[in-house]
């Protein structure tokens, strides 16, 4: 007899981004938070407007990642 577990597929949700602010010079740690993330690195990619955020660590509730530098002084 062969068994299989199925799993429907779930979709992350995003409950909270920590912090708000950072420089634009890069090298801020961001704290994603919320539910049912890929736990694997090569499943996530983050970025802000258009610049990556260097992924370091990831759990089912958590992404953490170093934001990369933007050459302008306002994003909106």
């Amino acid at each position: 007899s062969v068994s299989y577990i199925y799993q429907a597929n779930l979709t992350a949700t995003i409950t909270s981004i920590s912090p708000t602010r950072g420089g634009t010079g890069g090298g801020t740690t961001l704290t994603i938070t919320g539910t049912n993330f890929p736990t694997s690195i090569g499943g996530v990619t983050v970025s802000i407007t258009d610049v990556q955020c260097s992924v370091q660590t990831v759990s089912s509730t958590s992404i953490i990642c170093l934001t990369g530098s933007y050459n302008q002084t306002t994003i909106q």
